[in-house]
């Protein structure tokens, strides 16, 4: 038995923000454009249609360290994080000893600088300048609640970091923690909902591609603040929160984060909804990096009920799409292959790369005549198939047309279950087979589950190509993580994620800005704004 791969020529035309695609025997595929400049498509050497943005977009919209800052206090996010800290305020009853410098949010500030720089010497040297603070105090002003303290005259010390960070990791702390992130994540998903992504009112549309009811995922890791490892000989500190992980097919040590992202064409224009810590294993395991990137995304589908889909790399199996479908959240991702020798040196698509074949059920229907007619389907890949003869006679699979439509339908307990609808060539009549993607295996076939291999977009479609293309942009933010961040400033995960949280706070504040300077309005970028 043989698989057969047919070529697909789709046309592409514009109406309006809208991309059409359509090949004239399959049903047409549209995507919303959104943002003001307009995306150029792209066709990628497997057929499907892509979308890239002109390479000049940096170049124009260069951000600087003093414009980030800017843009940082001039967010609500931030306020809204740093309101859950104590000490923001003169105390009502001031107590003996000496009298605080510098009020919590001035060092919730610091923190930020120094997720962003990757280093609390560079955020604490960035502040020394006496000139330069003066600017930021100058810079603060009109942003600074009322009632609040203001920056004091003298820039803040290191030694203010540390006791911030003494007081961060205490137990009586844990809630201040958990509010500071509630806080910082709720107020980045309050402004992409203001921007129209997640509208709960918005029903998924099979065959109508809405970024804004997508969000993208994948994890980086960053630099550990030690090299070294508890199995070294020598007795050196090491990171807790560090350990092994799996990175680009190899191995890297370090401290793993998971970061999950609104999707958008524009230049810098992805927001950061929800963050993660993958714990490390012991020893020379590689730590799990879908267990909290699936709690990460159930929490945030509570959140945000119009948040319908993710699109990540193969970290999320069939254990795990099963369950983030039932609490409706589609995967798009390729499924595994049954074997890819040469997938390090030559990339997930190669020449040697064998897809899983699975048969699915026996699709029956009934003739004008009263006849049943059967026809067997497979799975290739993530890809339906029928079995058919050829003129020998001898026994092919070939892939059905793309699908009519997809749904989902509620079961009693509240969760979801799956359809995709296909056209199965018949000729003896047309038919039309539903099939659920989230089911399970069939009793002869105990060896896998329908969430491994079948997916609501196969591999190839249009649907397909136009959003796992989006997965490549989180890369982006990791790169502009990394290009100034080399280590994670602090050891332990408690710290970590606190410098993690202080640059999602920069990173969002800066998308804010950009979009802002793009629908012209007044923006932290170019102005000193008063509030």
């Amino acid at each position: 038995m043989t698989a057969t791969v047919l070529a697909e020529w789709q046309t592409i035309t514009r109406r309006g923000k809208t991309l059409v695609l359509s090949d004239g025997v399959n049903p047409d595929v549209k995507v919303r454009m959104p943002g003001r400049r307009g995306s150029i498509p792209t066709r990628r050497p497997d057929g499907t249609i892509g979308l890239k943005r002109p390479r000049n977009d940096e170049e124009r919209n260069l951000v600087s360290d003093n414009q980030t800052l800017r843009a940082t206090m001039a967010d609500p996010a931030f306020w809204a994080a740093a309101r859950q800290l104590p000490g923001n305020a003169p105390s009502p009853h001031p107590t003996p000893g000496r009298p605080v410098q510098m009020p919590a949010w001035g060092l919730y500030l610091v923190v930020c600088v120094a997720g962003y720089l990757g280093s609390q010497r560079a955020a604490i040297a960035y502040f020394a300048d006496p000139v330069m603070w003066d600017v930021i105090r100058m810079w603060a002003q009109p942003h600074t609640p009322n009632g609040w303290s203001a920056l004091p005259p003298k820039p803040p010390t290191r030694a203010m970091l540390r006791t911030f960070l003494n007081k961060w990791d205490r137990d009586d702390w844990a809630d201040v923690r958990a509010r500071l992130e509630k806080a910082q994540m709720g107020a980045a998903l309050s402004e992409v909902k203001r921007r129209g992504h997640f509208n709960p009112d918005e029903r998924l549309s099979y065959n109508k591609v809405d970024f804004r009811q997508w969000v993208t995922t994948d994890g980086t890791v960053l630099k550990a603040p030690s090299d070294h490892s508890p199995d070294d000989d020598e007795p050196h500190r090491t990171d807790p929160a560090s350990g092994l992980h799996t990175k680009a097919g190899s191995t890297a040590h370090g401290s793993k984060f998971v970061f999950i992202e609104t999707v958008s064409d524009e230049y810098r224009g992805r927001f950061i909804v929800a963050t993660a810590h993958v714990t490390p294993k012991p020893g020379k395991q590689h730590g799990d990096e879908a267990a909290p990137t699936v709690n990460a995304l159930l929490n945030l589908k509570q959140a945000a009920p119009g948040m319908w889909g993710v699109i990540a790399d193969t970290v999320l199996r069939g254990t795990h799409i099963g369950p983030l479908a039932r609490r409706g959240i589609i995967t798009v991702n390729h499924a595994p292959a049954a074997e890819n020798p040469d997938r390090i040196r030559k990339g997930r698509h190669n020449r040697k790369r064998v897809e899983r074949i699975q048969f699915l059920r026996t699709h029956r229907h009934e003739l004008a005549n009263g006849h049943i007619c059967e026809h067997r389907l497979h799975t290739v890949g993530s890809v339906p198939h029928q079995e058919v003869y050829d003129d020998q006679g001898n026994s092919i699979l070939t892939p059905l047309p793309n699908a009519i439509t997809g749904h989902d339908r509620p079961n009693a307990d509240g969760s979801s279950r799956w359809y995709v609808e296909y056209p199965v060539p018949c000729p003896h009549g047309a038919t039309t087979a539903a099939l659920r993607i989230d089911a399970p295996g069939r009793n002869d076939s105990k060896g896998w589950a329908w969430n491994d291999l079948m997916r609501f977009y196969p591999s190839g479609t249009p649907q397909f190509g136009l959003l796992y293309g989006r997965r490549n942009a989180t890369e982006s933010v990791h790169r502009q993580l990394k290009r100034k961040a080399e280590r994670v400033p602090a050891y332990g995960y408690t710290r970590q994620m606190l410098f993690v949280l202080g640059y999602i706070a920069t990173h969002n504040a800066v998308a804010r800005a950009l979009h802002q300077r793009r629908d012209g309005q007044r923006n932290a970028l170019d102005h000193l704004l008063r509030t």
